[in-house]
């Protein structure tokens, strides 16, 4: 299981409503997209995180999918790392977001409620997703691993489905 945060450009004061909705817009236009080469800001930013937390082959890396500059695209990185790690991380990852002058985000921590103004929204251990035309990328990266769940919800009268992946 892994635990996600992303990095932008942008004004962080913008309260976290605002922010989630910034990293939905993002996400869509340049992560769920075909990658394109980072800002030279971003791309500073990863190479600091990697030189704090080495992408190597043993078991102790952080990352969960590749590395910082494996991640990148355009003005944001959005990157996984192993849910035991996820508090060290996290931590050097939001001080060096604030080093350089860029929007730290916790996916897992933003708001509960839908930002498509009470519609069904997904729920994975990659954060929450209230865009249906985003929901099969979660749901596919979410049950190709052991112990994956999603909560589909529709964040109005306690109604919900959930599923998750028990299979060794």
């Amino acid at each position: 299981m892994s635990y996600d945060f992303a990095i932008w450009e942008g004004d962080a004061s913008t309260g976290e409503r605002s922010t989630a909705a910034t990293f939905e817009e993002l996400f869509t236009r340049y992560l769920d997209a075909d990658l394109v080469a980072p800002t030279a800001r971003i791309q500073a930013y990863a190479e600091a995180l990697a030189a704090r937390f080495p992408n190597g082959e043993s078991e102790d890396t952080p990352w969960a999918a590749g590395g910082p500059s494996s991640s990148c695209s355009g003005p944001i990185l959005y990157v996984a790392v192993s849910y035991s790690q996820a508090d060290q991380v996290g931590v050097v990852a939001e001080r060096l977001a604030q080093e350089h002058d860029l929007v730290f985000f916790d996916p897992q921590k933003a708001p509960r409620a839908p930002v498509n103004g009470g519609e069904v929204a997904v729920t994975t251990s990659r954060g929450r997703v209230a865009l249906p035309d985003r929901w099969a990328f979660f749901l596919s990266q979410e049950l190709r691993n052991f112990d994956g769940y999603v909560v589909v919800d529709s964040g109005r009268d306690h109604s919900f489905a959930q599923a998750r992946n028990d299979n060794v």
